[in-house]
């Protein structure tokens, strides 16, 4: 494992497919960072957990086999992961870091094992069990209005970054928490409307949202 994190850039731009062994219990922040041909991944049934950034910046990666062994991904883990289409979470995941998928804009279908008690995809928007938390909304969900449920308290970090189609945002009027970038580079989107319940907004949480002309905040 050293040796392949310990690699030229050269060398990482030669590696196309990638199996880690089933000797492997965890993979360390940013240990396959900008992998940029790697286009498929497959993780051994032993590992446990994926640390933050790990496979951060493997632009062309298209798939990835998460094993049944893992419960940890961590924050950033595949954050710019350009061409990566889908991601399948097994059961046995019990914590997912903020920013975990942004910014892969072809990420369409995030799916969640049905007997699961820590996620749920609900229309390919992922959420903790309870729905108290947003993790992710898919880039290419081409919705132009998103009315957040009632459950929700928190807004992920990265969680809606880059949705271009998004022109309204319905806040829950439980929302406690929007986290750092929760809505960056959502440019198409015009107004919002913050809830008196908000006590926490992250840095960035609407960078580059070239078309927002109205904010109000009830608080």
């Amino acid at each position: 494992m050293n040796d392949m994190c310990d690699l030229t850039d050269h060398q990482k731009n030669q590696v196309q497919s990638m199996v880690i062994g089933n000797s492997i219990r965890s993979i360390a922040p940013t240990a396959f960072i900008s992998y940029e041909n790697m286009k498929t991944l497959t993780i051994g049934k032993s590992v446990e957990k994926i640390g933050d950034g790990a496979f951060a910046d493997c632009e062309r990666l298209l798939s990835v086999s998460l094993p049944e062994s893992l419960t940890m991904i961590g924050e950033g883990a595949f954050t710019n992961c350009l061409s990566l289409i889908s991601v399948y979470i097994p059961k046995s995941v019990t914590t997912i870091g903020d920013a975990a998928f942004s910014f892969c804009p072809m990420l369409k279908y995030v799916q969640v094992d049905a007997e699961s008690q820590y996620f749920v995809s609900v229309d390919n928007v992922l959420f903790d069990y309870g729905k108290t938390k947003i993790y992710h909304y898919p880039v290419l969900k081409n919705n132009t209005e998103y009315k957040v449920p009632s459950t929700v308290v928190e807004i992920g970090g990265a969680a809606f970054e880059s949705n271009y189609f998004l022109q309204k945002v319905y806040l829950s009027d439980n929302m406690t928490t929007l986290k750092y970038k929760a809505f960056s580079g959502c440019t198409s989107l015009t107004s919002i409307a913050i809830p008196a319940s908000v006590t926490s907004i992250g840095t960035y949480a609407f960078r580059e949202c070239i078309a927002l002309s109205s904010v109000a905040y009830f608080g």
